[in-house]
């Protein structure tokens, strides 16, 4: 037979056990699903669902690491914290720009702009890599600086092709992407480095492309860096 003080003891601890439980579990029950754009002030204090792509990601002394979360459809973004105990088990595959993630947690406002901060790295789910997920073209222009230095996938027209030489050297072929959304007409700037493409593409093919987009200050525009084409 158990002793007072063990019987106080064991109580004590299925207490704990219980409340913690509970805690966890309403925390769950309370949950709002929200897309990013959807999040306001009356939210504060409040545990979210939400999804986005990681547009922004930097790790800070001691291992915390703080996200921008954007859903690029909306031009929305919210700021995501993971303390230092929080980061080391979650993939590092999930906090790189480009990775398109659902996050679970408490929402605050800093400096009056959004914040999310995740308890556990069971509330970081990752939906898909970086460059996974194909992006319409007038997605991307309509919201391009969420995808500097970021790895996209897109389709359109080539347009303008043009291959660049140096000295009898092939520097690489560039040409425009050109694609319509909305009846509207949208062009980005695109790369391909080291090779001449015109052997396997002309003007007007339709392709896909995976690359990075980069922000070029000399040119005053944005290009994508392209890695890979292949007719859509």
């Amino acid at each position: 037979m158990l002793d007072n003080r063990k019987l106080l003891y064991t109580v004590t601890v299925l207490a704990v056990i219980g409340v913690l439980g509970l805690l966890a579990y309403s925390a769950t029950l309370g949950a709002v699903e929200l897309d990013i754009a959807e999040i306001q002030r009356s939210h504060e204090g409040s545990v979210i669902v939400t999804s986005g792509m990681v547009t922004d990601a930097r790790t800070f002394p001691g291992g915390s690491v703080s996200l921008t979360l954007s859903d690029v459809n909306a031009s929305a973004s919210v700021g995501i914290f993971i303390s230092p105990e929080v980061a080391q088990g979650v993939a590092n595959c999930s906090l790189i720009p480009g990775s398109v993630l659902s996050v679970r947690g408490v929402i605050s406002f800093y400096l009056e702009k959004p914040e999310i901060t995740i308890s556990r790295p069971g509330d970081i789910t990752l939906l898909a890599e970086s460059g996974i997920i194909e992006y319409d073209l007038g997605v991307v222009m309509n919201a391009i600086e969420l995808f500097d230095n970021i790895e996209v996938t897109t389709t359109g027209q080539i347009t303008d092709m043009n291959v660049i030489a140096s000295s009898g050297e092939i520097l690489g072929t560039s040409f425009t992407l050109k694609g319509t959304t909305d009846n509207r007409t949208y062009y980005l700037d695109c790369m391909f480095y080291d090779k001449d493409l015109t052997a396997l593409h002309s003007d007007w093919d339709r392709v896909r492309v995976a690359g990075t987009i980069n922000y070029q200050q000399n040119r005053g525009c944005w290009q994508m860096t392209v890695e890979i084409i292949n007719p859509a």
